[in-house]
């Protein structure tokens, strides 16, 4: 499926790829909820997020790019991580950029 995106963790970040092509920038993803629902599209917000890794029994940092959306439940906005729906729903990139090989 063209534009699908897909989403793998390396231990120290997370990556996205489009077409086997790995996500520089994104900005706008469209998900798809169950059949028959219309799907919904999102501007996408990306953070840096710290995350603490353990080697060997040494702890160290790695600092890592997260894309989140904004979805409105009852009264209240929740940013969610792509990396939690990705991986278990259709995600089209609608607006996005990947990087050039070298």
């Amino acid at each position: 499926m063209k534009d699908k995106l897909t989403y793998s963790n390396d231990w120290e970040s997370d990556i996205y790829h489009v077409d086997g092509r790995r996500v520089k920038t994104l900005k706008e993803v469209q998900i798809f909820g169950r059949p028959g629902e219309i799907a919904q599209f999102y501007p996408v917000k990306p953070k840096q997020v710290g995350v603490t890794c353990y080697d060997m029994g040494h702890q160290y940092s790695a600092v890592s790019t997260h894309y989140f959306i904004t979805v409105r439940v009852p009264g209240v906005d929740v940013e969610i991580d792509l990396n939690q729906i990705v991986p278990k729903t259709k995600v089209i990139a609608t607006k996005f950029t990947v990087e050039e090989p070298s």
